[in-house]
């Protein structure tokens, strides 16, 4: 879109060009209104500042006005974060705590983890891709929000971020501490 432009004519140009998916502009209060009208016909993606995907879909309830008509085209809230990477040369195995492994969801069968060496590793000399810090490169985790019927509910019924994101867990939906986990256990991330 280009200053001027109207954002409910550039949808619906778009829709006539039969796009399956659009990508619109970030999420406020007055384009939400624009997207609940359209996002009944085609499938829109928007991005918010939000801190996870259960507080986004609080804060969109409040943004809407009308419950029902958010819920009637939101399907999927999806968040992202970046987190560091192990550097893949110097990175150190360990065998873990049970005790850790269990505190923190990982399967007790895991044998090895992985963490950045020591700060007083005097024994080798720096590595030249991390610069001695044990970390190179960053990853994006994941977490999603389905609005099934009973998440469906809850926000109509008003409830906080909390109870959502219980909910979701409760339907074993991909939260962040998951994905940052299965991560920890392919070895390119630490606890």
């Amino acid at each position: 879109l280009e200053e001027g432009d109207d954002l409910s004519a550039a949808i619906m140009q778009i829709r006539r060009a039969e796009a399956d998916v659009i990508y619109v502009p970030p999420v406020s209060k007055e384009t939400l209104p624009v997207y609940l009208e359209h996002g009944k016909h085609i499938c829109l993606i928007a991005e918010m500042q939000a801190r996870d995907s259960a507080d986004a879909i609080v804060q969109l309830r409040q943004l809407s006005g009308n419950v029902n008509d958010l819920l009637a085209v939101l399907k999927l809230v999806l968040s992202q974060r970046l987190i560091r990477l192990l550097c893949s040369k110097c990175r150190k195995a360990y065998r873990p705590n049970p005790k850790i492994l269990a505190k923190v969801g990982l399967p007790p069968e895991t044998k090895v983890l992985y963490r950045p060496p020591p700060a007083d590793d005097e024994d080798e000399d720096t590595c030249r891709q991390c610069g001695g810090t044990g970390y190179f490169g960053r990853v994006g985790i994941f977490e999603y929000i389905e609005l099934t019927e009973p998440l469906k509910e809850l926000v109509t019924s008003g409830a906080d971020a909390k109870a959502i994101r219980a909910q979701a867990r409760q339907e074993r939906m991909q939260s962040f501490q998951g994905d940052a986990l299965r991560l920890v256990a392919e070895g390119r991330t630490s606890l």
